[in-house]
C-alpha cells in the first residue's frame, strides 16, 4: 500500500477541501517514513497504529 499512497499522493492532496482530513491505512511501519516524505506538507492529527499496521489522519498545513 505505501507505493500506491507515494504515488497518489499529489491527487489525494489536491482533491482534499478547505480543513479536510485525509486518512491513509493500510501502512506497514516500516514503511511510514517513505510514506510521509510524500506528505510533509501535512500535519499528522493522529496516528493509530496495530501491530504492524499504521494508519495516519492528514490535514494540510
Amino acid at each position: 500500500m505505501a507505493d500506491v499512497l507515494t504515488f497518489i499522493a499529489k491527487e489525494l492532496k489536491s482533491a482534499l477541501k478547505e480543513n479536510g482530513i485525509l486518512v491513509l491505512s493500510g501502512i506497514l511501519d516500516k514503511y511510514e517514513t517513505k510514506v510521509m516524505n510524500f506528505y510533509k506538507d501535512c500535519e499528522v492529527i493522529q496516528r493509530i497504529a496495530q501491530e504492524e499496521w499504521v494508519t495516519l489522519i492528514l490535514k494540510l498545513k
